[in-house]
């Protein structure tokens, strides 16, 4: 169960979290989810989306947010985004980097 000063307490205090939420989700996407050793070398830091939304929560609720962050995406139809490992999240950035760069 979510603690009651993590994503609900959130969802209370801001009207407009939906808009929010659809914003940070276009901005930012979490890796390596499943892995507590992302986790525990990165201080909670690969559950980008949970740490932008809760900022205040202790990284080792991150987990079990995000559990609770992609059931409200289902529930609301928003796709939750992640990487699998910092492998496919490093691919990505390198064809973002090329992108730009093509582009200037």
């Amino acid at each position: 169960m979510i603690p009651l000063y993590g994503l609900k307490a959130f969802i209370w205090m801001y009207n407009d979290f939906v808009s929010f939420f659809k914003t940070n989700k276009m901005t930012t996407k979490d890796r390596s989810i499943n892995s507590n050793l992302a986790l525990f070398i990165t201080g909670g830091l690969n559950y980008q989306t949970v740490h932008h939304l809760t900022p205040y929560v202790n990284h080792m609720h991150y987990p079990a947010l995000s559990k609770e962050l992609e059931l409200f995406c289902k529930e609301n139809n928003l796709n939750y985004q992640y990487f699998p490992n910092y492998i496919e999240a490093l691919k990505s950035h390198l064809r973002f980097l090329k992108t730009l760069g093509l582009n200037s």
